[in-house]
């Protein structure tokens, strides 16, 4: 069975895509979107849909980008389809928002999708996403410890804010798809940004896929989206179970403690992630250790709370679980550190200081308070981006002295230090990675290597007045 076939009945028993329909196909320019173009080009007519095509410029990659742009506005019109472009300045945005390129241009692309599912009425998105990026995002989930749901990786269809996804190339290896384009003389473009080490995805890609192909499972691309595809159907069946028990327990949009504590460990902790998502808790804020301190909670008697992240808290009062918003976390706007000099962090009244040198000092003090300085390995910093930003949801920490990572959200909880002041603490990140945050010790990964061995010193004091 040819691609085009193999993806025409994917559609149909998913129920990916129905007569009239108008989809959306998110075109990068590379081989992936442009074969996942043609494909469905070639299919709309027999299976009675449109299309049309969006393409995200991200600002990011230049005159490459650019060209881009115009070889998928080019490629729609040899179609004869509609093509739409965005562009973003993903780099402002980031900056801006605090938060990094890649986490920008996801938000940016998410964002204009919905804006043109909206505007033409489309009924999906059609993203090119194949069986290598299921694999590689499988893995990156379990080695962060996701439970079912995140072992079952991307869903064929996807309810997202204002847009629908579907992915009708999950199934297919991307060789195939290039094989595809090659064999109808179909050409594509390549992002160079792809081959490029520093971002995670790409060195599960290019290093840990091939590591385990060569030394442990020669099909582990195809191991890893059958294990996904087995978790996601026993995932449906649990989650109906978890509607059955949750509905058992609530009282409201509260929970009985008792009832919950009689359950199963199992059920408990799957009841307190539904709870927690339908009370407006962000997914990625509940995680393992906010299930299990919920769970501690519910068996305290009397009055008594935590904080869960970004604002949300937990309490128990009259053996009744409840989640609350709390105070805004105050922040301010990152700063770039270029080189040695200065730069004030102007919401604080603070400055940084930068400049290199030999060696460092040992330096103590507590979290958060200034002046506080720290000496980092002139080897690990070269060539990368350093500033000085607020927390960031999953922020962690290595800390020199210690085995495994600190979540900062733990670390500031254990100080003492109130949610709606964490904001306010100075973190270093070098390269996209948390190198220090103020007032405590230096991330491992950056230590200096020995007295005689080159450093960075950053520190940070109040503005001298005059």
């Amino acid at each position: 069975m040819g691609l085009m076939d193999r993806v025409e009945a994917g559609i149909g028993e998913r129920k990916l895509i129905r007569r009239g329909d108008l989809v959306l196909v998110a075109v990068s320019g590379g081989g992936d979107s442009i074969a996942l173009l043609h494909v469905l080009h070639g299919l709309s007519t027999r299976g009675g849909f449109r299309l049309g095509v969006v393409h995200v410029h991200h600002g990011l990659r230049g005159r490459e980008a650019d060209a881009d742009a115009e070889w998928v506005k080019m490629t729609s019109w040899r179609l004869g389809l509609a093509c739409v472009v965005h562009g973003v300045d993903v780099r402002a945005r980031a900056k801006e928002l605090g938060e990094s390129v890649e986490m920008a241009a996801r938000r940016a692309r998410h964002e204009v999708f919905a804006m043109e599912s909206e505007r033409q009425g489309a009924a999906s998105v059609a993203l090119a996403h194949h069986r290598g990026d299921q694999a590689e995002t499988v893995l990156l989930r379990m080695a962060r410890g996701a439970g079912v749901e995140g072992l079952s990786g991307m869903a064929p269809r996807q309810v997202f804010q204002g847009w629908v996804a579907i992915r009708p190339l999950l199934n297919e290896r991307s060789c195939e798809l290039r094989g595809f384009l090659a064999a109808h003389g179909l050409g594509w473009r390549e992002d160079s940004s792809n081959a490029e080490r520093e971002a995670t995805r790409n060195r599960v890609r290019h290093e840990l896929l091939p590591w385990l192909e060569r030394n442990l499972n020669p099909a582990v691309e195809a191991t890893l989206v059958r294990m996904a595809e087995v978790f996601r159907e026993e995932g449906g069946l649990l989650e109906q179970r978890t509607k059955r028990l949750l509905a058992g327990v609530r009282s409201g949009m509260r929970v009985k403690a008792g009832a919950l504590l009689r359950l199963p460990v199992a059920d408990q902790r799957r009841v307190i992630q539904g709870w927690l998502f339908e009370s407006g808790v962000p997914p990625g804020v509940i995680g393992f250790e906010g299930v299990e301190a919920t769970r501690g909670l519910a068996g305290r008697g009397g009055r008594s709370s935590f904080d869960l992240g970004e604002g949300f808290r937990v309490q128990v009062a009259g053996g009744e679980l409840s989640v609350e918003k709390v105070a805004e976390m105050k922040t301010f706007s990152p700063v770039e550190l270029e080189g040695e000099g200065r730069w004030r962090i102007e919401e604080l009244g603070w400055e940084v200081e930068v400049e290199s040198g030999v060696g460092f000092q040992r330096s103590g003090g507590k979290v958060g308070q200034v002046p506080a300085e720290v000496y980092l390995s002139a080897r690990a910093v070269k060539g990368k981006t350093m500033r000085v930003r607020s927390v960031q949801a999953g922020d962690r920490i290595y800390p020199t002295g210690m085995t495994g990572s600190v979540k900062l959200q733990d670390l500031f909880v254990n100080e003492g230090i109130p949610r709606e002041e964490r904001g306010r603490i100075p973190v270093l990140e070098v390269g996209g990675k948390v190198a220090w945050v103020c007032g405590y010790r230096v991330d491992r990964r950056f230590a200096v290597e020995g007295p005689d061995a080159g450093s960075v010193r950053c520190g940070v004091f109040r503005v001298r007045e005059g």
